[in-house]
C-alpha cells in the first residue's frame, strides 16, 4: 500500500468578527470532517473510465497498471483512497468477492448487483479502514475500483465506487 505524507487542509476561510475592521480579529473556520466531501469527475484515459472522486485528491499513480487518487482527511491520519485496476472478465457477484480477497477469506459486510456491476463492501478493519469495491464490465474485461475510507465514510465510499463508468 502506498503511504501518503502530508496533510491537505480542507476549505479554510477567514471571517472577521461582526463590525470589526481589524484583520488581527480574523478567525479561521475549518470544515469539519463530518461535513460532506465534494466530489468531481475524474477521467482515466488509459483504462477508459470516469469516476467521481474527492475534489482536491492528489494523484498517486496513473499508468497502465493502476489509477490512484487520495485525499487526506482533516485529521491528517485518515484518507479516502480511490484505486482503479483492470481485471479479466468478472461474470458473477461471487467472482467479484473472490477478487477482493487476495488469497484470504474475505469478511463481507454487504454484496449486491448495482448499476449493472457488482458492489462488495468488506467488514471494517477496526475503526480506521474499510474497503468498498465495485466491478463494472468493459469491452475487454472488467474494471474494478477499491475505495478505502474510515468506516464512518462508508456511504460516501459506495457513492464513489458505484460512479465508476467504462468509456470503452
Amino acid at each position: 500500500m502506498l503511504a501518503v505524507a502530508g496533510t491537505i487542509l480542507s476549505s479554510c476561510g477567514e471571517k472577521k468578527s461582526e463590525g470589526s475592521t481589524d484583520s488581527s480579529a480574523a478567525k479561521t473556520e475549518v470544515k469539519e470532517e463530518t461535513k460532506e466531501i465534494a466530489l468531481k469527475e475524474f477521467k482515466g484515459e488509459t483504462f477508459g473510465f470516469t469516476i467521481q472522486a474527492p475534489e482536491g485528491a492528489k494523484e498517486l499513480a496513473n499508468n497502465d497498471m493502476m489509477w490512484t487518487y487520495s485525499l487526506v482527511l482533516p485529521d491528517g491520519m485518515n484518507e479516502i483512497n480511490v484505486a482503479v485496476v483492470k481485471f479479466g472478465e468478472i461474470k458473477s457477484l461471487d467472482e467479484a468477492v473472490k477478487n477482493t480477497a487476495f488469497g484470504e477469506e474475505p469478511k463481507i459486510k454487504d454484496k449486491k448487483e448495482v448499476n449493472g456491476g457488482y458492489l462488495v463492501v468488506k467488514e471494517p478493519q477496526g475503526t480506521l479502514i474499510q474497503e468498498t469495491w465495485f466491478f463494472t464490465k468493459t469491452t475487454d474485461g472488467s474494471l474494478g475500483v477499491k475505495v478505502t475510507t474510515p468506516p464512518a465514510q462508508q456511504p460516501l465510499a459506495e457513492k464513489i465506487a458505484t460512479s465508476l463508468k467504462s468509456t470503452k
